[in-house]
């Protein structure tokens, strides 16, 4: 195994996403929430 699914859990929704393909989180990119807080 060379190479393994590297996932970064968002702080924000806790979604799973692979930081190698999207930079922030998608779901939370979706919203338009970015990084920002949602409270």
């Amino acid at each position: 195994m060379c190479e393994t699914e590297i996932e970064f859990k968002c702080v924000n929704c806790g979604n799973l996403y692979n930081p190698k393909i999207e930079l922030e989180c998608p779901e939370c990119y979706d919203k338009g929430e970015g990084i920002k807080n949602p409270n």
